[in-house]
C-alpha cells in the first residue's frame, strides 16, 4: 500500500502509480497519499501530453474524483534536478 510504504518512498527518487476507483483506491483517497508522499520529500503531478499539473500543495476537491489516470512523483531531495525540470514544466503548463 502506498501510504504504508513511506520509509521506502523516502528512498525512492521517482515513482508512478495508477489512480482509479478499484483495488487500493476503494478504501483510500488520493489526498492522503499525496500528503504522505509530500511528508517524505515527494512532489506529485498529473502527467499529460507534454504537460504537468502539480497536485502537491495545489489540491482541488475534484482531484478526489476517482477515474483512471496516473500520478507521477519526484523526490525533491534525492532528484533535485529532475524536480526542477518538472516544476518548470508545471509552470509552463499553467502559463506562469
Amino acid at each position: 500500500a502506498l501510504s504504508s510504504g513511506a520509509v521506502t518512498f523516502a528512498r525512492t527518487r521517482y515513482l508512478t502509480f495508477q489512480y482509479d476507483y478499484k483495488g487500493y483506491w476503494e478504501s483510500h483517497n488520493l489526498q492522503d497519499v499525496v500528503k504522505t508522499l509530500d511528508g517524505v520529500g515527494h512532489t506529485c503531478y498529473w502527467p499529460g501530453d507534454d504537460k504537468l499539473w502539480r497536485i502537491t500543495e495545489c489540491w482541488q476537491d475534484f482531484y478526489g474524483y476517482k477515474t483512471y489516470s496516473y500520478v507521477v512523483c519526484v523526490n525533491r531531495n534525492l532528484a533535485p534536478q529532475l524536480h526542477e525540470r518538472m516544476e518548470a514544466k508545471f509552470k509552463a503548463t499553467i502559463g506562469s
